[in-house]
């Protein structure tokens, strides 16, 4: 067994590790921001997908059907969320592309 190439590997492994771990906190910190369809709420989320905040429009409230703000809260969130995690795969092929299946 060649102890060198393993030790080499080894750093090697590690320096990659912290570009993604880099990648990773920088990543945590950037905010996303989507609606529902219907427009009605906005929310927003950490790159961790740590929801910052919900906005709903003014008057959504005041409609015929408010209990479908429910649903939009939700779907706000998930898109929030899936734009979060878009961008987390994003970085993560720009940093370790053989890792990300690339």
């Amino acid at each position: 067994m060649d102890f060198e190439a393993l030790h080499q590997a080894a750093d090697a492994l590690e320096r990659q590790a912290h570009v993604i771990r880099a990648a990773r906190e920088e990543h945590d910190h950037m905010m996303f921001r989507a609606s529902s369809e219907a427009g009605q709420v906005t929310a927003t989320c950490r790159g961790n997908g740590t929801v910052t905040g919900v906005a709903i429009k003014d008057g959504a409230l005041n409609g015929s059907r408010p209990e479908t703000i429910a649903a939009e809260v939700k779907e706000a969130i998930l898109n929030a969320r899936a734009q979060a995690s878009a961008s987390a795969m994003e970085a993560f092929r720009a940093v370790a592309p053989e890792l990300a299946g690339e």
